[in-house]
């Protein structure tokens, strides 16, 4: 009877290949986000250019605070209320996407303005009403900017192709989203009236 013993063999593993990981993709910004980065921008450029022509300005200013919370509202909400008007009756045409690019400017240049008044001052009361509500305001304008500028947009793609025309679900959402734009300037105002009643209680 014959044994065969075989030599036991040694491997060594010099390297394990693994499968290249797969790349990771960053979430992409939807349109509406960066639509609105991009207001942002325009809004703060106009900011410190509001801030600059105030250093620069040489005559008298005053800003007249409201003398109670109802006052105080109204005049807030008539404020804010213009921009958000003008956003929506321009954003139901084709051409009126510029209207939203040149509201965030002429926003970022009073907020700019009536900002560094307040600093320059120092008069508390007057801080205390304006830099809440403009904190609050032009986030609400560039809000309508932007939905000024999608709807403006889609009326254009769909007015120059062949596409068909804006729906009814386009427009009632567009009128959903503004009425929500609405209730954000309302209670900006209900802050700066707030704001006002008590520093006014405050003071007397």
């Amino acid at each position: 009877m014959t044994v065969n013993v075989q030599k036991r063999r040694r491997y060594r593993i010099r390297r394990i290949s693994r499968p290249p990981a797969p790349p990771v993709h960053q979430a992409e910004l939807t349109e509406g986000q960066r639509l609105y980065i991009l207001l942002t921008f325009i809004a703060a450029a106009g900011f410190f250019a509001g801030a600059y022509s105030f250093c620069s300005y040489g005559g008298d200013f005053s800003a007249a605070a409201g003398t109670n919370m109802y006052d105080s509202f109204i005049k807030s909400f008539c404020a804010v209320m213009i921009y958000i008007v003008l956003c929506f009756f321009s954003g139901l045409s084709a051409p009126g996407q510029a209207v939203g690019f040149v509201l965030c400017v002429f926003k970022g240049m009073g907020a700019g303005f009536l900002s560094a008044w307040a600093v320059k001052c120092g008069d508390i009361r007057g801080a205390a009403d304006i830099l809440p509500f403009e904190a609050i305001s032009i986030v609400t304008v560039i809000l309508a900017a932007r939905e000024n500028i999608r709807m403006s947009r889609l009326i254009s793609r769909r007015s120059f192709s062949d596409t068909e025309s804006t729906g009814k679900g386009d427009l009632r959402l567009y009128f959903a989203k503004f009425a929500v734009i609405t209730l954000t300037g309302a209670a900006a105002a209900a802050v700066d009236g707030i704001i006002a009643a008590v520093t006014g209680n405050m003071i007397n």
